[in-house]
């Protein structure tokens, strides 16, 4: 369970129950990546987006492309991640708690 927006109100896995089965290597991935988004605030750049979470990533890998990074091998591994997830079935646990109303 976990108190984000999607996982409340879609009830869907979201990026902090990913971040979970990531940090507790539940699915294996190249760790080498992490730096890259270090300190980026998604929810500004996906508030500036209209919450279009595609349209924010496609922002965020540009911007790295502009400071040099190939930007392939990223996307490689975002895609491994998303399909060893979303080929899983995963079942919410605990009680259902709203999510902060901070930022």
């Amino acid at each position: 369970m976990s108190n984000d927006n999607m996982a409340y109100y879609a009830r869907e896995v979201s990026y902090p129950m990913a971040a979970m089965f990531l940090i507790k290597e539940i699915y294996a991935f190249d760790k080498n990546i992490l730096h890259y988004f270090k300190d980026i605030r998604w929810k500004d750049i996906n508030q500036k987006n209209g919450n279009n979470y595609m349209k924010s990533v496609d922002e965020v890998l540009r911007g790295l492309e502009k400071q040099g990074v190939a930007t392939g091998y990223i996307k490689k591994m975002a895609q491994k991640i998303y399909d060893d997830i979303s080929s899983a079935t995963w079942y919410m646990l605990g009680e259902r708690r709203a999510p902060p109303n901070v930022y």
